[in-house]
């Protein structure tokens, strides 16, 4: 009788550890699954014709490169890029630029093997560079003849930080714990 009344007692903490457990599973599931991709084609246009609503324009080249596809929020790659001139807006010797997937079909775009060419990027509403296959490679020469010969990277300037990040950084640790948490409760010995 003991037993059956202790049992009873436990029931509830066991269907409140299985309800979180599978609201936690829900949220992870929710914040790593990719967005849609869509298809992605360009139009061939000069950079003159949108050189005002780009942000930062540079020549440089790709060192590295960072795959996000792992870690949710962050979809996508991270290109390390030296800046040998500065044509508009303001850089330092290093720059860090996201991007989608290249060659997805998602518009994604990558500097690796091209040596140094021109580079034509946006900040987005979290203040992290971006660029894209459609408009983001231009040549020096058409950097020149837009911007003008440009000037030197800052050394004094830093790689930019997103402002979100550590927002999500804290939610994705947050959900973490809760599912540990509700797989101990859950696994605990009767």
């Amino acid at each position: 009788m003991r037993q059956l009344q202790f049992e009873r007692a436990r029931y509830p903490l066991r269907v409140s550890a299985s309800l979180v457990l599978a609201l936690a599973v829900a949220a992870l599931t929710v914040i790593a699954t990719p967005r849609t991709a869509h298809a992605c084609s360009c139009l061939d246009i000069p950079l003159s014709e949108y050189a005002d609503r780009v942000d930062l324009a540079i020549a440089g080249r790709q060192v590295y490169m960072v795959d996000h596809s792992w870690i949710p929020f962050r979809s996508g790659i991270t290109l390390v890029l030296k800046v040998d001139r500065v044509s508009k807006g303001q850089a330092g010797s290093v720059v860090e630029v996201r991007s989608r997937y290249p060659g997805h079909g998602d518009c994604g775009t990558e500097f690796g093997g091209m040596g140094t060419t021109g580079v034509a990027a946006g900040y987005d509403k979290n203040d992290v560079l971006w660029v894209g296959k459609c408009g983001s490679h231009v040549t020096i020469a058409e950097l020149e003849e837009v911007f003008g010969a440009g000037y030197p990277p800052e050394e004094r300037l830093t790689l930019p930080t997103a402002r979100g990040a550590w927002i999500r950084a804290l939610l994705v640790t947050s959900a973490a714990i809760a599912l540990i948490v509700c797989v101990a409760v859950l696994r605990r010995p009767r």
